[in-house]
């Protein structure tokens, strides 16, 4: 086959079958993601999800979450258990089989992530083209597969983007007149309120807009199938925590109406949403198409389906809720961005069809411009690896096999950064040593705590090795812990990784850690 007859053979291809061109895409570069791009970004994918459901696997109970299980705790957490629990059921699955390897686990764990993820691709794809056409359905699945983020968001252990398929899905099978499909639409947005609590915003805007086009019977039929769905979410309420539903439901409203204040963030923060999680200007046409069936009849614009006023009622009602309300971090606006997809590119044809602006060769050269920055931006992002240091001392621990417990030394600061015990396969509380701290009152208490704890639960054990965050005064620290252990044995550094780096130049605010390990041997325990 020569050259010219392949060319023809992909171009026939992707003529007459643009989404199965697009899959693959969408499952290359995440799964390349999934390869290329470990550790985790922030918190929450990783310290609310794989610390948590990872210590179940193996019998802890890191983090106090159930209660009675190793602490005198009579509530419940205010976080849905349902992604909790499929990652629980992974890893004990993982354990099951004999892959112990925490690393291993979790590059399974982000290929499950972006498969699962191209789910996405395929609603968005289908929705779109039933509002609209092959051409806007093909501009918003290609989006949704090859935004510069997504892949590494999308392999991430983060719940905002485990509900995609169930928001858009439930939406695309709410979109036909049969009632089976209904159903299903249903069934999937209940399970994406299952999966995180702010989604509900999310069939309430569509309900409202089928309220206002005058279609209770839908709108009553779909939210009763909706809330049973969602109620089995929660069934770990009645079967786990003494029978009393919506345990976590409530958990989660009384947190967030008293605590949040504690995470005070401005309304310009989701300006990111415009700036470099969509670059522009493809971000701003998205935005401005999102809008245009308010406006539809001074640009003449036809709405020849109900659902994208669902779209437009779910995509207002969501942003606006988390506009409003005074916890506000980019990552949130997340669950809506397939419903803003969809609706930016059926809007935005629509405006430019409207306007005759189809050859308009400024729009032309957006386009253009920002696949070409987009595909950099793909490149980069889904190479990277966040908190390289924290994860790689940690699995270093694993690694050596001998490790018990450690302690942090960050002497140099007066607080000390989360460690993600997960990768070293320690679930011992691990001590922290800061400039506010006493070395020698610390070291003291090691034996005592050891022996204190030997019948609970949440045994803290007496640490064998010491990891030193960054280098300030390494020497002065070494020799301080080397008048209790004097064969303190050096074992590795662990240096941060260029995105930590440049990220840290960008924001000083972001830690940035170096990590040199040393062991304490056990002749050095004993004598001490």
């Amino acid at each position: 086959m020569n050259w010219i007859t392949l060319k023809n053979s992909c171009q026939s291809w992707w003529n007459y079958r643009p989404l199965h061109v697009i899959i693959i895409g969408a499952i290359f570069v995440r799964v390349w993601a999934a390869f290329a791009s470990p550790g985790y970004l922030m918190i929450d994918d990783h310290f609310l999800t794989v610390e948590v459901a990872g210590s179940w696997a193996v019998g802890e109970n890191n983090g106090n979450w159930i209660p009675g299980w190793g602490n005198q705790d009579k509530v419940v957490e205010g976080f849905s258990f349902l992604y909790p629990g499929v990652s629980f059921v992974f890893y004990k699955t993982m354990h099951f089989l004999g892959l112990h390897d925490p690393q291993f686990q979790q590059l399974v764990f982000r290929i499950l992530h972006a498969l699962w993820s191209v789910l996405t691709v395929y609603y968005v794809f289908k929705l779109a083209e039933r509002l609209g056409n092959k051409k806007v359905a093909v501009t918003a699945a290609l989006l949704m597969a090859f935004l510069g983020v997504m892949p590494l968001y999308a392999v991430r252990n983060l719940v905002e983007l485990f509900g995609h398929p169930f928001i858009i899905g439930g939406l695309y099978y709410l979109s036909f007149p049969e009632r089976k499909k209904w159903f299903w639409g249903a069934v999937f947005l209940g399970l994406a309120v299952g999966v995180r609590y702010q989604n509900a915003w999310i069939p309430i805007g569509w309900g409202l807009a089928y309220l206002l086009l005058g279609q209770w019977k839908r709108v009553l039929s779909v939210a009763l199938i909706a809330f049973a769905a969602f109620f089995m979410t929660q069934i770990d309420d009645v079967i786990l925590w003494g029978g009393k539903p919506f345990q976590h439901v409530y958990g989660y409203l009384h947190y967030n109406a008293t605590h949040s204040g504690n995470y005070p963030g401005s309304p310009f923060t989701y300006f990111g949403w415009i700036g470099y999680f969509i670059l522009p200007p493809v971000s701003l046409f998205l935005l401005w198409g999102s809008l245009t069936p308010l406006f539809r009849g001074k640009w003449k614009i036809t709405v020849n389906h109900p659902m994208v006023f669902g779209l437009l009622g779910a995509f207002l009602m969501f942003t606006i809720f988390h506009i409003v309300f005074p916890n506000r971090q980019e990552r949130f606006l997340f669950p809506i961005l397939p419903v803003f997809i969809v609706l930016g590119s059926w809007g935005w044809y629509q405006w430019v069809e409207s306007r005759g602006l189809q050859k308009h060769k400024g729009i032309a050269f957006g386009w253009k411009f920002f696949w070409i920055l987009n595909a950099l931006f793909l490149v980069v992002a889904s190479n990277i690896y966040p908190k390289k240091s924290r994860v790689e001392s940690m699995y270093a621990l694993y690694q050596y096999g001998d490790a018990k417990n450690f302690v942090q030394d960050y002497a140099h600061k007066d607080s000390n950064p989360l460690a993600p015990k997960y990768y070293a396969g320690l679930w011992s509380e691990y001590y922290t040593f800061s400039n506010q701290d006493n070395l020698d009152e610390l070291v003291r208490v090691f034996d005592d705590v050891d022996r204190n704890t030997a019948q609970e639960l949440h045994h803290r054990l007496y640490p064998n090795y010491v990891l030193f965050y960054q280098d300030v005064n390494l020497e002065q620290r070494v020799a301080a812990w080397k008048k209790y252990y004097p064969h303190l044995t050096y074992c590795t550094t662990v240096e941060p990784s260029y995105f930590d780096i440049i990220m840290q130049k960008i924001n000083p605010v972001n830690s940035l850690e170096n990590v040199t390990i040393y062991r304490i041997p056990t002749e050095d325990i004993k004598d001490f």
